[in-house]
């Protein structure tokens, strides 16, 4: 369990001949609702990022833009919210 201004680090190799896929789930207290997004899939992620690093919000996961140093580039929840 992650708590506010927690992180969480890991790494793996991208597997180019199949669909590298990793997803997370997350749920603040109280609101008996876990959303989830595709925290790294290969076609949005592998050109762009070998340190992908988001920062996690109510509304959805952002992105940090190295460009830009921020985390601009924000997303939508995937569309299943499961009900605790």
């Amino acid at each position: 369990m992650l708590r506010y201004d927690d992180s969480f680090h890991f790494g793996f190799r991208p597997n180019i001949f199949f669909t590298t896929l990793f997803y997370c789930s997350f749920e603040w207290p109280g609101s008996g609702r876990v959303h989830w997004f595709d925290i790294y899939t290969w076609h949005r992620d592998y050109e762009r990022c070998s340190n992908c690093q988001w920062i996690v919000k109510e509304s959805g996961p952002c992105f940090y833009d190295t460009a830009t140093r921020m985390f601009d580039f924000c997303y939508q929840w995937n569309r299943v919210s499961l009900m605790k």
